[in-house]
């Protein structure tokens, strides 16, 4: 029920409009960044919060299912989406996920220093997103649209990045210890080197420098 609620109260949301909002639409990285940054209503901001606490933290097919919402340029700064985690027999981190935000349109949000460990982010739109400082161990990023997005300082251990188009994206300080990156287009990107990016995270020859 909080998820539906959530998904009809998105900034997306047809409330009598004849087209969605300009800001649904845009698709290039100024178009992007000339959008007005809005924080969700309160209610929504409880919804996004709530839903996952109430999840079988020990089940890994409960979550929270938020997928496919749309929050472009949305003020999400500091939010608490932060899933659990237990560890294996080897004493690893394995993420519980109790939040689904896959295929999300989150281009141009405001995500910095938000808890986001566990994700599901699968093909999520975070064009020009700013996550820096961000909270994404463990998150599942494959195929995700990260392209200018700002990932500085941005925790991705273990994250799932594989056929991510990270494309301009700035890595300052991102800590990528373990994270899956085979297939990702890194073209452009800035903060690391190709050297420093293979030495953290896992490459493969589909990966793009």
């Amino acid at each position: 029920m909080l998820a539906a609620f959530v998904r009809n109260h998105d900034f997306c949301a047809l409330t009598g409009q004849a087209k969605p909002l300009k800001d649904c639409t845009a698709s290039d990285r100024d178009a992007i960044a000339e959008m007005p940054r809005t924080r969700p209503g309160a209610d929504v901001h409880a919804a996004l919060i709530i839903a996952p606490t109430l999840a079988d933290h020990t089940d890994f097919n409960a979550y929270a299912d938020f997928s496919r919402v749309r929050f472009p340029r949305a003020d999400l700064s500091r939010m608490a989406l932060s899933d659990t985690f237990m560890t294996d027999a080897n004493g690893r981190a394995v993420y519980l996920p109790t939040i689904d935000l896959s295929g999300a349109m989150l281009m141009g949000a405001d995500l910095y220093d938000a808890m986001l460990i566990g994700t599901i982010l699968e093909e999520a739109d975070l064009r020009g997103a700013f996550l820096r400082d961000a909270n994404l161990k463990g998150a599942d990023l494959s195929f995700s649209d990260l392209r200018w997005a700002d990932l500085r300082g941005a925790a991705l251990e273990q994250g799932k990045l594989h056929w991510a188009n990270l494309t301009g994206a700035d890595l300052r300080g991102a800590h990528l210890d373990g994270a899956d990156l085979t297939g990702a287009n890194l073209h452009g990107v800035r903060g690391m080197t190709e050297k420093q990016i293979r030495a953290a995270a896992i490459v493969d020859s589909a990966t793009q420098f």
